[in-house]
């Protein structure tokens, strides 16, 4: 039995929504991570549109995720397990259960057409399961 992973878009279309060239190659995982992220935070909602409006929507929240994800890889790349300044610390690696901590990994843009397209719940900072 093979594992089905969702795409809510697929590279020609971010290319043209985002304007730019990638090769399905450098984009696949990344558009994979990005809709996981999306069902996630919709609480799998977003596994089940199908009108025209709330998939673009939905198309265009996954778009601008994947080049959220894409910069945030590029710019906060730590390289190593931990490091500590003064009263900062930061560790990479070993498990998380802080949720809030995989709300902000969202983009704001695409927050903003979750929003748009009635994937969010209302009234909710996260999701709490």
């Amino acid at each position: 039995m093979a594992i089905l992973r969702k795409q809510y878009i697929t590279y020609n279309e971010l290319n043209e929504i985002l304007d730019t060239s990638y090769s399905e190659k450098d984009v696949h995982q990344l558009i994979i991570e990005a809709s996981e992220l999306i069902s996630y935070h919709t609480v799998g909602k977003s596994d089940y549109v199908t009108t025209d409006p709330q998939l673009n929507y939905l198309k265009l929240a996954t778009a601008y995720q994947v080049s959220f994800s894409e910069d945030a890889i590029d710019e906060y790349e730590v390289v190593g397990d931990s490091f500590g300044l003064g009263r900062l610390s930061q560790s990479n690696g070993g498990a998380s259960n802080d949720r809030a901590s995989e709300w902000k990994k969202i983009s704001p843009k695409a927050n903003q057409y979750l929003s748009l397209a009635y994937l969010l719940y209302k009234g909710c900072d996260y999701r709490n399961v």
